[in-house]
């Protein structure tokens, strides 16, 4: 049984869809160069992906029930994941690939940087090597 409002259902949708735009914001923007992005990244996931568990567990105070995959979710599923890949295909042969907006952002020295914080905590792999090697993380 469902124990909510609309309000509060519609509060917390728009605190999930508003919170990691922001998190992200903060953490490229405002602490680019600090020691804290690290910390405020993991931070801002375990509330993002904690967020709909504990919606479910305390506010709608239902039990967590796992199903039987289905071959309907399935079809779902993967129709979903090939919707993106096309629009995402679009988007980048379409327009992104010659127009130099990925290359600037790539260059920023902000994204730069928080990339290689992000290599750093990656276990180290042959992809991680082959990207530092290629000068993917460098400026």
């Amino acid at each position: 049984m469902i124990k909510n409002n609309r309000t509060q259902t519609y509060l917390v949708l728009g605190f999930a869809f508003i919170f990691p735009t922001f998190a992200t914001w903060f953490y490229f923007e405002v602490l680019a160069q600090s020691h804290w992005v690290q910390i405020l990244y993991g931070a801002s996931k375990f509330i993002q992906f904690s967020l709909p568990l504990a919606w479910i567990l305390w506010v709608q105070k239902r039990k967590l029930l796992l199903s039987k995959p289905s071959g309907q979710g399935a079809w779902i599923g993967m129709g979903s994941g090939l919707l993106v890949v096309v629009i995402l295909s679009l988007a980048y042969f379409g327009y992104l690939k010659g127009s130099g907006h990925l290359a600037a952002t790539l260059r920023s020295s902000r994204v730069s940087c928080f990339l290689g914080e992000i290599a750093l905590i990656l276990p180290h792999n042959k992809f991680s090597t082959t990207r530092a090697r290629w000068g993917y993380l460098a400026r």
